[in-house]
């Protein structure tokens, strides 16, 4: 159910419909409504568009990853070469040997 959560979570925030994917994608506007429902889960193939198109991973929708993380990952992607370079190396620095 962690999927339908969030992709209702997701779809009502950024105030996207069905019928919205529907046009845009071709993903059936009623094959949608059963995702949200919960009462069925999307194929591989219908996931990877249905991300794509809402330009969110397939971690975040399926839930492995909580929606502050998908920000983060999300803005880590969009940073330069040497930014990301930056932050790895004070990740790196500043890791802790558990």
């Amino acid at each position: 159910m962690k999927f339908a959560e969030n992709l209702n979570e997701y779809l009502e925030s950024h105030d996207i419909s069905n019928y919205r994917i529907y046009k845009d994608t071709g993903l059936s506007d009623s094959l949608i409504g059963y995702w949200r429902k919960g009462k069925k889960q999307p194929t591989l193939e219908n996931l990877v568009i249905l991300c794509d198109y809402l330009d969110v991973s397939i971690d975040y929708l399926v839930g492995n990853i909580s929606a502050r993380e998908e920000k983060l990952l999300r803005y880590y992607r969009g940073l330069s070469l040497e930014d990301k370079d930056e932050i790895d190396t004070y990740m790196n620095n500043s890791a802790i040997d558990t």
